[in-house]
Order: C-alpha cells, then sequence, then structure tokens
C-alpha cells in the first residue's frame, strides 16, 4: 500500500459497518494491520514532520484486527507526545 492509501484503507475499513462483519473485510483489515511495518518502524524513532493521525489510525487497525497489540500502548503514546509537539510549538508560532 502507498503511503497515501494506508489511513484512507484502514478509515474506510475501520468506518464500515461492524454487524456481520465478512471474511473478506476481516482478512483485508489484518492485511492493512499487516502493512503499518513502515509506520511501526518510524514510530520508533519518530521523523520531526511526522503526524499523529496515522499513528492511531494504526493503532485503531492493529486493535480490531488483534494483532500485534502490544503495540496499540506505544503508538498512542508516540501520537501524544507528537500532539503535545505540535500544540506546543503551534502556541510559540502565534503572537501573544
Amino acid at each position: 500500500m502507498s503511503k497515501m492509501t494506508f489511513p484512507l484503507v484502514l478509515g474506510l475499513l475501520l468506518c464500515a459497518p461492524r454487524a456481520g462483519l465478512s471474511a473478506d473485510r476481516a482478512e483485508l483489515l489484518r492485511q492493512a494491520a499487516r502493512g503499518g511495518e513502515r509506520l511501526w518502524a518510524s514510530a520508533q524513532a519518530p521523523p520531526e514532520r511526522m503526524g499523529s493521525r496515522d499513528l492511531y489510525i494504526y493503532a485503531l487497525a492493529l486493535a480490531q484486527a488483534k494483532l500485534n497489540t502490544e503495540r496499540i500502548e506505544t503508538l498512542l503514546a508516540v501520537g501524544a507526545k507528537i500532539d503535545r509537539l505540535f500544540l506546543t510549538s503551534d502556541a510559540k508560532a502565534q503572537p501573544q
């Protein structure tokens, strides 16, 4: 999956109704969760311009697919750290 389609595909899968989860949808969700390996590697030493949205989407995908659930806490913590850094830098940039 390309970098641009990964969040889109996960978002669509996660927003779809859960009732009657089909085998196809479940398999797509598992594939999407496995497809986040590059994102997981980036989360270990986040680049300066990394956004938190993909981390949260990936954490949700892992939870729903019940794959690599030990990664969820780290993904959420890194996402929260990125959010705090963004809010802090945004507040400094605005005139008072």
